[in-house]
């Protein structure tokens, strides 16, 4: 019997639609990381993009545990000399809530 190895072709890639109000930000970024990585399929192959997509709503709403909200600092850099911009996790709620969740499942 030989070895299933799926091409990337052959892949049916479904929607998942997470609702993240009153979840835990790693709690969902965690799902969405795997599910994205395709890791919850039989058909697994870390060299072949077989994940399905992700659609995270409510992300404004997610809940982070104990003194995140106001000590958890976002870094960038703008490039320039002194151009270290740091914005705290209410901060980024507040303009673009969807680079929480975004920001965690890049992490995973």
């Amino acid at each position: 019997m030989r070895t299933f190895v799926p091409s990337g072709a052959a892949v049916e890639r479904q929607w998942l639609v997470i609702d993240a109000e009153g979840q835990s930000l790693g709690r969902v970024a965690t799902l969405a990381a795997r599910v994205l990585q395709g890791k919850h399929k039989p058909a697994y192959t870390p060299f072949i993009d077989v994940g399905d997509h992700v659609v995270v709503l409510n992300a404004a709403r997610v809940k982070l545990t104990g003194r995140k909200e106001t000590d958890k600092l976002y870094r960038r850099h703008t490039g320039y000399s002194g151009g270290l911009v740091e914005s705290r996790a209410k901060d980024v709620r507040q303009t673009q809530p969807t680079r929480l969740v975004e920001k965690a499942v890049r992490g995973m």
